[in-house]
Order: structure tokens, then sequence, then C-alpha cells
């Protein structure tokens, strides 16, 4: 039976989709920058193994 509630359903649905892929592109551009992090920080450490 047609409630009236489709569009309305639909929209929900759009709206928790772009949330939830919103939430996932922010964890996997952390992991990214995380990643990066470290790398930067064993490239610095290892130019200073030896110096003191």
């Amino acid at each position: 039976m047609y409630t009236g509630n489709l569009i309305n359903d639909l929209i929900n649905t759009v709206e928790r989709t772009q949330d939830r892929a919103a939430e996932r592109t922010r964890k996997e551009k952390l992991a990214y920058w995380y990643l990066l992090a470290e790398c930067e920080m064993a490239m610095l450490e290892s130019n200073l193994v030896g110096v003191a």
C-alpha cells in the first residue's frame, strides 16, 4: 500500500549513504596521513643515525 513516504524514504536513504561514504573517506585520508607521517619520521631518523 502506498503511504506517500516513498520520496522521503529515498531521500533518507541517499543521505545515510552519503554520510557513510564521507565517513569512510575521512578514515581513508586519516590513515594515509598517518602512514605518510610514519614514513617521514623513519626517513628523518635514518638521516640522524651516526650523528652523535
